[in-house]
């Protein structure tokens, strides 16, 4: 798309006076730039903002503004998408458009977190039985670019290391403790929630409560302590709540708020930036009250937690609802044809609830080929690697490459074992034989997804005694008049719009 340049010829056509207006501003700009006052000024402006600025305060800045950019990149093409659809409830011959409101979406997150975790609290609240151990879990040195006390540049940084590796040992770890522990060698069903977040350098560290017979503190203890020394964590809290599980709650839910519930536009671009950037999830529970989106769902169409004061919206969700779930495993063969592996049933909430609701899911496991991606991605350019260096085996260009690949297919490898297949290569370009990189390395990779589908939701009300939504009445289709949105609810929509449609020099003109 060419780029759009507001000039006189424009201006003209739309019968804007560009010479009253725009000239005599760009003439008084121009004027005040040259003038060895206004140069002087900006050069101490900038001076007297970095003058103060440590190392780590620039390279924090910089990391915000990037996870800031990823942020509204993503959730850009979210509200175009849904600028651009109409959802046609085929039934009533109605039309609707959809909703993308990013703080709504981070506030209802946040709500279902925290009635998720206040009903496993409830349980053990009043159980003299039980304890609740409430832990921090920090992840190891070689992890961390930046020291946490002095904040300068850490040596033992490993710059080989990443934010997902960091967040994928934490979580590793936690599993280790609560799938893991026996007691006189046989298992123990342990509870638990957790929160992950970000340090001030942006390493992620976890903040997790588990629940557990009063009897087994020591043993659990000293499981703990194992783990953590076993994986090289750090450990910042371990604290043992013996009569006041609910104190638990409340530091988890200090640390939830700070992740989840923005108080604006920006702090919600940051941590969701990092978020996904990193391929991080949140929160995670053992608690398997009701699936978020079977709540969402059912939620808005019969406006449960409406006007509700001090109860819990998924206990009243659940107390008013019959919900009965069909979820049917599929896998994917050579031949591209769906198999059904198993069904499994589930039954959730009161049968003598007004509302009976129907869900029909489904669970693909696909196995995805890669080799062809190999060539498409091996011969892109200005991607921060050359195939040439990396087919005379430059390792550098070959791990480039690798980031690329994972961002161009949207997956993670399993990089570990690609370099070590990889220094193969370079032993055979070494031994002067004839080696093929696709053959040795990539002719068959393979990963494996999971999806999941909802094909049938339905919701059916007792007291009236009619179907009041019905999946299979909305089709999703795209609105085929091209217009321009009527209103911003946020500004990053507005700037990307502009920046995407008429360029950025346009944007920054703020004629808008």
């Amino acid at each position: 798309m060419s780029k759009f340049i507001f000039d006189k010829n424009f201006a003209n056509e739309i019968g804007f006076d560009y010479n009253k207006y725009i000239d005599p501003i760009a003439s008084k700009l121009s004027e005040v730039s040259k003038t060895p006052f206004f140069k002087k000024q900006v050069k101490k402006e900038n001076k007297k903002k970095y003058k103060n600025y440590t190392t780590f305060e620039r390279y924090r800045d910089n990391e915000i503004e990037k996870y800031k950019k990823i942020s509204k990149e993503k959730e850009f093409k979210q509200f175009m998408f849904a600028h651009q659809m109409l959802i046609t409830n085929t039934n009533k011959n109605e039309q609707y458009n959809l909703n993308n409101d990013i703080l709504q979406k981070a506030k209802d997150t946040y709500l279902y977190f925290f009635y998720t975790q206040k009903i496993l609290e409830e349980k053990y609240t009043n159980n003299s039985d039980y304890v609740a151990i409430y832990l921090t879990l920090t992840t190891p040195s070689r992890f961390h670019r930046y020291s946490k006390t002095t904040q300068k540049a850490n040596p033992n940084f490993d710059e080989n290391t990443t934010i997902n590796e960091a967040y994928k040992l934490l979580n590793s770890s936690f599993r280790e403790i609560y799938k893991d522990f026996k007691v006189n060698r046989k298992f123990e069903k342990v509870e638990y929630s957790k929160v992950i977040e970000p340090h001030e350098n942006f390493t992620p560290h976890l903040h997790g409560i588990i629940y557990i017979k009063k009897e087994y503190i020591e043993n659990m203890k000293n499981h703990i302590n194992n783990i953590i020394k076993k994986n090289g964590l750090g450990e910042e809290k371990l604290e043992v709540v013996m009569n006041d599980t609910s104190r638990c709650f409340s530091y988890l839910l200090k640390y939830l708020q700070k992740s989840t519930r923005p108080s604006c536009e920006e702090d919600f671009h940051f941590f969701n930036g990092w978020k996904k950037a990193n391929r991080i999830r949140v929160f995670t529970s053992s608690a398997s009250i009701l699936n978020r989106e079977i709540y969402r769902k059912i939620n808005s169409v019969t406006k449960l937690s409406k006007d509700l004061k001090d109860k819990n919206a998924i206990e009243n969700v659940l107390e008013n609802c019959y919900i009965k779930t069909k979820q049917i495993n599929l896998k994917i063969n050579e031949d591209f044809d769906f198999i059904k592996v198993e069904t499994k049933k589930t039954i959730k909430g009161n049968k003598v609830g007004r509302y009976k609701v129907i869900v029909k899911k489904e669970r693909i496991n696909k196995e995805i080929f890669l080799g062809d991606s190999f060539f498409n991605v091996l011969n892109l350019e200005n991607k921060g690697f050359k195939k040439e260096q990396i087919l005379k085996g430059s390792l550098e260009n070959f791990e480039a490459f690798l980031f690329v690949f994972e961002q161009f297919e949207n997956i993670k490898l399993d990089k570990k074992n690609l370099l070590e297949k990889y220094k193969i290569f370079q032993q055979e370009l070494k031994n002067y034989k004839k080696t093929s990189l696709y053959e040795m390395v990539f002719e068959n990779l393979t990963i494996k997804k999971v999806g999941y589908r909802i094909v049938d939701f339905k919701i059916y009300d007792k007291v009236k005694k009619e179907l009041i939504y019905n999946k299979k009445d909305f089709e999703l289709e795209k609105d085929l008049e091209i217009k321009n949105p009527k209103s911003w609810s946020y500004d990053y929509e507005k700037e990307l719009y502009y920046e995407n449609f008429y360029g950025k020099e346009f944007f920054g003109l703020d004629l808008i």
